[in-house]
């Protein structure tokens, strides 16, 4: 029930609120979030602009044992770039491009910070 909720989090701006309650609550109760829960609830903070909230979660995805694949870098970099936040953008590309994950798949994302 939580990972519904957690998706539909992502599809409602400003619903970030409710995305971190029933992330929480999921990995109170010993749940396992798996990396579409985390990109749901990591595209629910991005997108209501919340920068540090946002890298915290990504940070704490990979703490969990959950590899960063394009859609969370590209959550990432486009909140990134509605901010201006170059610095952050550059170093979080830094990043994805030690991944090993092909360029092509967060291309429009890193353009858009220019």
């Amino acid at each position: 029930m939580a990972k519904k909720i957690i998706t539909g989090c992502a599809k409602r701006k400003g619903a970030y609120v409710k995305a971190k309650k029933y992330l929480s609550e999921m990995l109170s109760k010993g749940l396992k979030a798996d990396s579409f829960v985390y990109a749901s609830a990591l595209h629910a903070y991005a997108s209501s602009g919340m920068e540090k909230e946002a890298r915290a979660l990504f940070e704490e995805m990979q703490a969990d044992g959950i590899k960063p694949a394009k859609f969370h870098y590209a959550s990432l970099l486009n909140m990134y770039a509605e901010k201006l936040n170059a610095e952050e953008a550059e170093a979080l590309f830094e990043q994805f491009q030690k991944s090993g994950l092909p360029l092509d798949e967060v291309h429009s994302g890193w353009e858009s910070v220019y």
